[in-house]
């Protein structure tokens, strides 16, 4: 059995070892590729320490990172292998699981991003003398530039930027806290794969991605499904609400962010009416008042 599955860092190939145990192996195809699939392997590795310690500590097991098995290169690519998680991505779940159980994972989720927001050890070193805003600014006038986007665009989203107040901190980050990088097994615990290095080390944008496919159905748009939009509403709103009970500011900045993910979405387009559909949002959210 070898089911292969293209991403941005390379390929994902799942398949069973000599003692039958099924590997996710995570392979780069391209030398472009390579930098990005060691830098993924390094955060793997880095939230597998911090999840040990969690461990040792007596203290509770908010999530689980799979075990690495091997490394190295063949044929000139980086490779890197994890035990499979038997279950389902978060994406699956919201057409498997009634409304009542998805509420009990997201509760769960609101629980590590709380974990992620008080942990200020990083995993983004190079981003220590950055601040928040002016890298949210470089990547504003740089994707609208290479897109060659209406200049209204850009200077929406600048004049949005001035007005929201953005973290001086820095913190610990998933990176790419996409509904299809969360799996929940047969027990309902949940396990985080394909950490990435991010733009920026702050949960904020672990946040918007998590609201990516809930509110923003990038995950219905991307695989050409329909969308359940009532239970989505349903989840948004709780998931709003239990992130205002610990980060105000963020509720008031989120319009802001979700426009931030799409924008970041867009150079990875090539379908265009996907593009547009994404423009659009981007221009709905940044039409929207703010949240108090």
């Amino acid at each position: 059995m070898r089911i292969k599955l293209k991403g941005s860092s390379g390929v994902s190939i799942l398949f069973k070892n000599n003692k039958g145990i099924k590997i996710v192996r995570k392979q780069s195809e391209k030398k472009e590729q390579i930098d990005r699939l060691k830098v993924q392997y390094s955060k793997h590795i880095f939230l597998s320490k911090l999840n040990n310690d969690l461990l040792r500590s007596n203290k509770p097991v908010l999530f689980n990172i799979p075990q690495i098995i091997s490394s190295g290169n063949e044929g000139g690519n980086f490779f890197y292998e994890y035990k499979f998680v038997e279950g389902v991505s978060l994406s699956e779940a919201l057409s498997l699981k009634s409304t009542n159980q998805l509420i009990k994972l997201i509760d769960k989720l609101v629980l590590i991003i709380k974990y992620f927001s008080t942990n200020s050890e990083y995993f983004e070193l190079s981003y220590e003398n950055r601040k928040f805003e002016d890298v949210l600014t470089d990547k504003i006038v740089n994707v609208c530039n290479i897109l060659n986007l209406d200049s209204s665009i850009k200077n929406k989203l600048l004049s949005k930027l001035s007005s929201v107040n953005i973290p001086t901190n820095k913190t610990l980050c998933h990176g790419d806290l996409s509904f299809e990088n969360i799996i929940v097994d047969k027990k309902d615990n949940i396990w985080l794969i394909d950490c990435i290095g991010t733009f920026y080390p702050h949960y904020w944008t672990d946040l918007s991605k998590l609201f990516q496919d809930i509110e923003g159905e990038w995950y219905s748009l991307k695989h050409k499904v329909k969308p359940d939009r009532f239970k989505n509403k349903q989840l948004t709103n709780y998931l709003k609400k239990r992130i205002n009970e610990f980060d105000k500011d963020y509720i008031k900045s989120h319009n802001f962010f979700m426009a931030m993910i799409f924008l970041r979405i867009l150079p990875y387009l090539k379908d265009q009416s996907k593009q547009k559909k994404i423009l659009r949002k981007i221009n709905s959210y940044l039409d929207k008042k703010s949240m108090n």
